[in-house]
C-alpha cells in the first residue's frame, strides 16, 4: 500500500494542474469579462431652497407646488418653499438676484436673459441654466363677447389688459399687437385685478399664456362670456419668423363655452435656475420630477401628463444645468454640445 500511495499524490497532483488551466504553467491570466458599467452614486446632501411660482390663480402654481412635494417625497432631507410671484418675468429677476434656486420659466425670457436684451439689455445672465422645460405656454387673450370684437384688430382704442404684471405673456402681447399695428390703451395691473376689470366692464379683455383650457379664463366665463381673439395664419407665421422662440397654436373652438377658433403662438415653459445651484442638487430636482414623484404632478398639472419632458428640454435655447446633463448622459440621452455648460464635467 505504501508504494501506491506516491502515484496517488501525483494523479492529485495531475487533476489539480488540469483544473487550473495553462496559467499555472506560466502563461497569462485571461482577462475577466467585462460586467456592466456602474454609475456611481450621487450623493445629494439636501437642505433649504425656494420655488418662484406663477401667481397663485394660474395652474402653474399648482404645478410647483406638485414639484416641491414630489422632492421632499424622493428627498426628505430636502426642505422647499414655493413663493408666489406676479409672473415670469418677476421669477427670472428673482433667480438673477438669488432669491429662489429654481423658478418657473418662458423660453422667449430664458433666451432675452442670457444674452442680455430686450427687457435684460445690457445685463447678460451667463450663469442662467435650464433645468428642464415641461410643457408650452399658449398666448391667449379674451374679450367680453358682448363687445361683438373678433380679431386682435378690434382692440385698438379700447381698454385692455395685455397680462398679470410681470407675467410673461406682456411682452408677447405687445410685441405682437406693434408688429400688426394694433394699439389699445393698456390696462396694467396684477391676474386678479385684471379679472375683477373685466367682471365689473373697466376693460373689454385680457391676456394669459397658459394651458389650454385655463382656469384663469374658465373662472370668468360664469360672470363675462368671452370670445377668445388671435391671428391670421399668415400673421403667425411672420410673428414666428421674427422670434424664433415661439411655436405655433390653434385654440380649438368651443374651449371657452362657444368660443371660436384662433391661431396663436406658444413658448415653452419650464424651470430655470443659474450654474450656482450644485450639480448634485440639480440632478436629485430633475430625478424627481421625472422619476419617484413623476405621478404627484401629472394629476396636478394634466394638460402636461403626457409630455416628454426629455424631449422638450432638449430643445432649450440656452444651456442646461449640469444635474440634468448628468442625469440625460446617465440614461443614454444625448445632449448637444451647445446645450452642454461649461461647469459640467464629464
Amino acid at each position: 500500500m505504501n508504494a501506491v500511495r506516491p502515484l496517488q499524490w501525483c494523479l492529485i497532483a495531475l487533476m489539480l494542474l488540469a483544473s487550473v488551466g495553462p496559467t499555472s504553467a506560466g502563461a497569462p491570466a485571461a482577462p475577466a469579462a467585462p460586467g456592466p458599467t456602474k454609475t456611481p452614486e450621487v450623493v445629494v446632501k439636501g437642505g433649504n431652497y425656494t420655488f418662484a411660482a406663477a401667481p397663485s390663480v394660474s395652474p402653474v402654481y399648482t404645478y410647483w407646488v406638485s414639484i416641491a412635494k414630489a422632492v421632499k417625497t424622493v428627498y426628505p432631507q430636502f426642505n422647499i418653499t414655493v413663493t408666489e410671484t406676479t409672473g415670469a418675468l418677476d421669477i427670472t429677476k428673482r433667480v438673477r438676484a438669488k432669491q429662489a434656486a429654481l423658478g418657473n420659466s418662458m423660453a422667449d425670457l430664458d433666451y432675452t436673459s442670457y444674452l442680455g436684451e430686450e427687457q435684460f439689455q445690457g445685463q447678460p445672465n451667463k450663469k442662467m441654466r435650464i433645468l428642464w422645460y415641461y410643457d408650452f405656454l399658449i398666448a391667449q387673450w379674451g374679450v367680453a363677447k358682448s363687445s361683438g370684437i373678433k380679431s386682435i384688430e378690434g382692440l385698438t382704442g379700447k381698454d385692455f389688459n395685455p397680462g398679470g404684471a410681470g407675467g410673461g405673456i406682456v411682452p408677447i402681447t405687445k410685441k405682437i399687437f406693434e408688429m400688426f399695428g394694433v394699439k389699445p390703451k393698456y390696462f396694467e395691473a396684477t391676474q386678479q385685478s385684471a379679472i375683477e376689470a373685466i367682471e365689473n366692464r373697466q376693460i373689454i379683455g385680457l391676456s394669459k399664456t397658459g394651458p389650454v383650457p385655463d382656469s384663469f379664463f374658465q373662472q370668468i366665463m360664469p360672470s363675462v362670456e368671452l370670445e377668445m381673439i388671435g391671428l391670421t395664419k399668415e400673421q403667425q407665421a411672420k410673428a414666428i419668423e421674427k422670434y424664433p422662440y415661439w411655436v405655433p397654436y390653434t385654440i380649438p373652438a368651443k374651449t371657452y363655452g362657444n368660443s371660436q377658433e384662433v391661431q396663436t403662438v406658444a413658448v415653452l415653459t419650464g424651470g430655470q435656475t443659474t450654474s450656482d445651484l450644485p450639480e448634485e442638487v440639480g440632478y436629485a430636482f430633475f430625478r424627481a420630477m421625472w422619476e419617484g414623484g413623476k405621478s404627484q404632478w401629472q394629476r396636478a398639472y394634466p394638460s402636461a401628463a403626457n409630455n416628454n419632458v426629455i424631449e422638450l428640454t432638449l430643445r432649450s435655447p440656452i444651456p442646461l444645468h449640469a444635474g440634468a446633463v448628468r442625469y440625460f448622459i446617465e440614461h443614454g440621452v444625448q445632449v448637444p454640445d451647445r446645450l452642454i455648460p461649461p461647469e459640467y464635467k464629464r
